[in-house]
C-alpha cells in the first residue's frame, strides 16, 4: 500500500517535469530536424542533384508526413479551442 503511494507521487512529480519540459524538447527535436534536412540537402546536391528537384522531393516528402495529421485533427475536432484561438491572432495579421 504504502509503495503504490510513493510511486503515485513521484509519477505526478513527473509529470510536472515532463510538461515543463514539453517546449524544451520540442525545439531540440526541430533543431535534430534542421540538422538531419542540412545534412541531406548537402550530400544530395554535392552528389549532383538538381535544386529543382530537391525542392520537389523535399515538399513531396513535408506532404506525406503532414497529410495524417490534417486528416485526423480536422476529421476530429478537438474539444478544447485554445489551439484555434491561439493562432487567429496570427492569421489576421
Amino acid at each position: 500500500m504504502r509503495s503504490e503511494k510513493t510511486f503515485r507521487i513521484a509519477m505526478a512529480r513527473c509529470g510536472g517535469f515532463v510538461e515543463k519540459a514539453k517546449p524544451y524538447i520540442a525545439m531540440i527535436s526541430l533543431q535534430f530536424g534542421y540538422a538531419g534536412m542540412n545534412v541531406l540537402t548537402k550530400l544530395s546536391l554535392n552528389q549532383g542533384m538538381s535544386h529543382y528537384v530537391l525542392v520537389v522531393y523535399r515538399h513531396a516528402f513535408a506532404t506525406l508526413s503532414i497529410t495524417p495529421f490534417a486528416l485526423v485533427l480536422e476529421r476530429y475536432p478537438p474539444t478544447y479551442r485554445a489551439l484555434h484561438f491561439s493562432f487567429s491572432p496570427a492569421i489576421s495579421v
